[in-house]
């Protein structure tokens, strides 16, 4: 997932395997043609921007990471897989946010001016097992996301987030194809403790953010404690349909349901904000021995409402109003090809996409929109000598603003209008991106490589002439 009507684009590659990749792309766990498989690697992460594109995401960023997957068969019906990562790092310059997941609970989120580098450390673990008891089948899924960013220089957010996602699939096979439906649950937390400890005093106001620029005056300031708390319900529901052997037509459509409540402790448990996220996504395709086609199309739409709070001690919600609409979507077609060859196999993924994202706030009638046209290729090589096994992939992308708007008024604070302008510049540019991705593995002993895989992306926007920078070093073993 995995945004708000803000895109950040990111176009690196990432490696799969040659053999069985057709069959196996989009195939849910029961009917993938390679089911034992163990992986697990160590590498650093780097993000460096002059500018920042998103400055609640920070100029860069310097991460350690840890991965970590398997799939296994219990027997011929059951299987089971679950994947396990731990991320350390800093977020650098981050500004105009001290919340976590920015983009998913933009813009009601909590902020300051000031800004500077957030230590950022995350856990994830997943699982899921699946068991197919003749032509009907199932399975079952687990998803846990702990989160924990701070910064040790006032303001002083301590942010703790806790995600979890449960989901249960039942299936039917019907000759060569399998329909499903599955059924997810998702609980949202995250404590924002935001202090001032310096005893000279505070160099920031910490604003309880609306959106384009408006912010609840009556419980932003300067205190010792501004503590933030958000929690959310929500469920999803998803229906696919999929060949047994993998090749054949495809098809799936989804629908995801989040309502987050933004609560302040320190005014008991005033609930002044509400967020609803919803999702749609909509895939289908086909998929032949050596080539496969795809089209995809998403919407994203926020809702946002705003509490009117009564003036007693009590802190009651006496009303609700609807204040903000955010709106994502996007349509690609693309395609994948494969030339086997004895001595080299050859891969090639082009695609096409038209998106846009619009933000609209009502209480000042303010508005921004942006759309565009993305071209994209991704172009790789498999090939053995002796005991290595290769794969190199080159990629491309070409992202092109063709409209853009901002209608923004009665700012109640100008350090606003700056942010917006420098907001509008970066996202109405033009964007191309060209990266190398080298996956070397090498056999030492029957069923284990150990391999290196390093990467490597440098993006443009044009005319202003910023740049930003990926790197990833890692290494790992499989078996």
């Amino acid at each position: 997932m995995k945004r708000s009507w803000l895109i950040l684009l990111l176009l690196t590659g990432a490696f799969l395997p040659l053999e069985g990749q057709v069959r196996s792309e989009g195939q849910t766990l029961l009917f993938r043609e390679e089911q034992n498989k163990t992986q697990a690697q160590i590498g650093f992460r780097m993000r460096e921007e002059d500018d920042a594109f998103l400055p609640a995401e920070g100029k860069g960023l310097v991460q350690g990471e840890f991965r970590a997957y398997s799939r296994h068969s219990l027997d011929s019906l059951r299987r089971v897989e679950g994947s396990a990562s731990y991320e350390r790092g800093v977020k650098r310059a981050v500004n105009w946010n001290t919340s976590s997941d920015w983009d998913l609970l933009a813009p009601y989120i909590t902020l300051d001016t000031v800004g500077g580098d957030l230590q950022k450390e995350q856990y994830r673990f997943a699982a899921r097992f699946a068991s197919r008891p003749g032509r009907v089948f199932y399975s079952l899924w687990a998803d846990y996301r702990a989160l924990h960013e701070y910064r040790n220089v006032d303001p002083r957010p301590r942010n703790v987030t806790a995600d979890l996602q449960l989901s249960a699939t039942g299936g039917l096979q019907m000759g060569k194809y399998a329909v499903s439906v599955e059924g997810g649950y998702r609980k949202y937390h995250q404590n924002n403790d935001i202090m001032f400890m310096d005893s000279r005093g505070s160099n920031t106001s910490i604003m309880h953010y609306l959106g384009f620029g408006r912010y609840s005056s009556r419980f932003s300031g300067a205190k010792k404690d501004m503590s933030v708390r958000f929690g959310g319900k929500g469920f999803t529901v998803k229906a696919v349909l999929e060949p047994e052997d993998g090749l054949g037509w495809i098809a799936g459509s989804s629908f995801s349901w989040l309502r987050v409540v933004r609560y302040l402790p320190g005014y008991n448990e005033t609930p002044i904000s509400e967020l609803l996220v919803q999702d749609m996504n909509l895939y289908f395709g086909r998929k032949w021995t050596e080539t496969f086609v795809r089209a995809d199309a998403s919407l994203r739409i926020k809702t946002g409402n705003e509490n009117i709070i009564d003036q007693t001690s009590a802190f009651l919600k006496l009303s609700g109003l609807k204040m903000y609409r955010g709106q994502e979507w996007k349509g690609r077609v693309s395609a994948f090809r494969i030339w086997p060859g004895e001595s080299v196999s050859w891969t090639l993924q082009p695609s096409l996409a038209y998106w846009g994202a619009r933000g609209e706030g009502f209480y000042n009638g303010s508005d921004m929109a942006f759309q565009y046209a993305q071209a994209c290729a991704v172009g790789g090589a498999d090939f053995q000598r002796r005991s290595w096994k290769f794969h190199v992939e080159a990629n491309a992308a070409v992202n092109l603003c063709v409209s853009s708007g901002l209608v923004i008024d009665r700012l109640p604070d100008n350090r606003f209008r700056a942010y917006f302008d420098h907001l509008y510049d970066r996202r109405s540019a033009h964007f191309a991106r060209a990266g190398l991705n080298v996956y070397a593995g090498r056999k030492v002993a029957k069923d284990m490589i150990l391999y290196v895989r390093p990467e490597v992306a440098y993006g443009l926007y044009f005319p202003e002439s910023h740049h930003r920078l990926d790197v990833l070093a890692a290494i790992g073993i499989e078996f």
